[in-house]
């Protein structure tokens, strides 16, 4: 248990960084609406934290010899794309700045969760391969 926890702390960690460097940097490129783009960016946090906190546990749940072990992943890869997906259309519907930035961050943050849940994966691997 203490465990998930600490992957859920790292993930937070993860997201409370890299969410205001993302605002600093496009604050000082491009002319933005400040409040317009932090709010954007926890909304798309947020949605990315549950959906990574969800896929934690339920993969964590699986035993890695399970067949669906391998159908949970691609599920969850699936959709991962299919939310980021659907972000960026009620972003473009939505929003009323540039869509550049907003695309920007929707892909950062997507790459981010991507590389964070194959991390958590690849280390539950090795410590299910070092206790059997």
């Amino acid at each position: 248990m203490l465990k998930r926890l600490r992957s859920v702390f790292t993930l937070a960690v993860l997201f409370l960084l890299l969410s205001p460097t993302l605002l600093m940097i496009e604050q000082s490129v491009a002319a933005i609406r400040v409040e317009q783009v932090a709010w954007e960016l926890i909304v798309l946090s947020v949605a990315f934290f549950a959906f990574s906190l969800m896929e934690m546990f339920v993969i964590h749940a699986l035993e890695k010899s399970s067949s669906y072990y391998l159908g949970a992943n691609l599920l969850f890869s699936l959709l991962r794309l299919l939310l980021t997906a659907g972000l960026l259309f009620y972003f473009k519907w939505k929003t009323t700045s540039d869509f550049t930035i907003v695309f920007v961050n929707v892909l950062v943050l997507y790459f981010a969760t991507l590389l964070y849940s194959t991390w958590c994966r690849q280390k539950e691997n090795k410590q299910k391969v070092h206790t059997s």
